[in-house]
């Protein structure tokens, strides 16, 4: 979860060196127990080996999903430090509070854990201020000891997220505002566990769907959880938790609309009106030519676009579509993109929301057309259906148009439309070929 919608991008920026440190409590050790801090290595110790593994030595780390993920734009590179023994115990920085239900004192929390690392570790924090020379530090990875609450951990835990040491607080009086070491400001931050459900299963989906955060991508989960948001389909949804055992092992691939935000990748665009005959589309993560954008309503105001996201999916393709409910030949998952929602500061898709797939009342900003027409996505969490093969058009032949059942229409606005969009778009796109796992041809007219 993030606390504030980002305003603007932050992937071009050189994110090349992060700084990442656990915690234990006081009082409660995890982390095999915190020794005496005379006693710690804090850079090379068996749990910082560990670490170092999970993001960015092993076949699945984070730096790997980053590099596919940026089309190796984005090369992270981690310095891996603790564990260092905070003052209060869990309860303290995690209990909600009685006004916004939300941990008490995780930046608190934070700006200790820093203060540790620059006494005891030695740091030099300068060292990651790498993207523009702004005097602050690009962003720090910290794990606390244990479980997270967004596990069912209890309102007593830690809900993992990212924010700034600034904004926690003025707006929940948390914290010492920032800290300043090395002549550099740290503000930004991310809070994950040390676990997910049991000791030493720690996975890379929480922290990389937090880190995504630190890029400028809002959460497409639903926050109210009265839907699935976008369901497996992204690692801004319940995809961070994809993988064998369910627990963020070998979380989803963005979107491409989400690598499109962050200046990663760019669509094939059609405007409602034109055509695209044969069009050959080519799996996501496999190819350049890989998505298409279509434009439903050109003659929109710059920003206020809506348009529908078309994209080739096969588990061949990279060993991050695995988990995902692809058909077994491969499919074409369609989805639309509200831009008008993300122009708002907060991206709200409801007048008194707080993310932008909230609710059921109001269309989400990113939205799955569902090719079964089965709205399964729009079911209360947890209805234990984040995302199905049906979502697929996996079908020779089939259409989507303003006549189809799903259809091809767009909102014309933000009212109660639910996810029934009522302006005719007059777009038809068919499913021409499927060829097994390779790719597949488009029309569009």
């Amino acid at each position: 979860i993030f606390k504030t919608f980002p305003k603007k991008t932050r992937a071009n920026l050189n994110f090349s060196r992060l700084l990442f440190f656990y915690l234990c409590f006081f009082s409660i050790f995890f982390l095999y127990g915190c020794p005496n801090p005379v006693d710690i290595n804090y850079t090379s110790n068996p749990k910082t080996n560990f670490y170092k593994n999970l993001l960015q030595d092993s076949e699945y780390s984070m730096k790997q999903y980053y590099l596919d993920m940026s089309n190796e734009q984005l090369n992270l590179n981690f310095d891996i430090v603790g564990p260092f023994t905070v003052s209060e115990n869990y309860k303290y920085y995690g209990e909600n509070d009685d006004v916004n239900l939300s941990d008490s004192h995780p930046a608190s929390l934070v700006a200790e854990a820093v203060n540790l690392a620059n006494n005891f570790a030695k740091i030099d924090f300068s060292k990651y201020d790498n993207d523009d020379d702004d005097d602050v530090v690009d962003s720090i990875l910290v794990v606390h000891a244990g479980p997270g609450e967004e596990t069912g951990f209890g309102p007593d835990y830690i809900w993992s997220h990212q924010w700034n040491l600034l904004a926690a607080n003025i707006l929940n009086n948390d914290g010492p505002g920032y800290v300043y070491l090395d002549n550099k400001l740290i503000l930004f931050y991310t809070l994950q566990p040390e676990y997910v459900l049991n000791p030493g299963d720690s996975s890379i989906g929480v922290f990389a769907h937090e880190f995504a955060h630190t890029l400028g991508l809002p959460d497409l989960y639903d926050t109210t959880y009265e839907t699935d948001g976008l369901g497996d389909f992204s690692l801004m949804a319940s995809g961070s938790w994809l993988g064998q055992n369910g627990i963020g092992e070998r979380p989803a691939p963005l979107t491409s609309w989400e690598r499109e935000y962050l200046k990663w990748n760019s669509p094939h665009i059609v405007n409602a009106g034109s055509t695209l005959d044969n069009f050959k589309l080519y799996p996501i993560l496999g190819s350049s030519e890989n998505y298409i954008k279509v434009v439903l309503n050109p003659g929109a105001a710059d920003e206020q676009y809506q348009n529908l996201i078309v994209e080739f999916l096969s588990k061949t393709a990279s060993p991050w579509l695995e988990f995902l409910p692809i058909p077994a030949n491969g499919g074409v998952l369609i989805y639309r993109v509200d831009e008008t929602i993300f122009k708002s500061a907060e991206g709200n898709a409801e007048p008194d929301g707080y993310g932008p797939n909230d609710g059921t009342s109001y269309h989400h900003a990113v939205e799955i057309v569902e090719a079964d027409n089965g709205w399964q996505l729009w079911l209360p969490y947890p209805d234990e259906d984040f995302g199905t093969s049906d979502d697929f058009f996996s079908v020779i032949g089939i259409i989507l148009s303003d006549l189809t059942n799903p259809n091809s229409k767009y909102y014309p606005g933000d009212g109660e439309y639910n996810h029934s969009p009522t302006l005719s778009s007059n777009v038809t796109i068919e499913i021409l070929t499927i060829s097994t796992n390779d790719n597949c041809t488009i029309k569009i007219y």
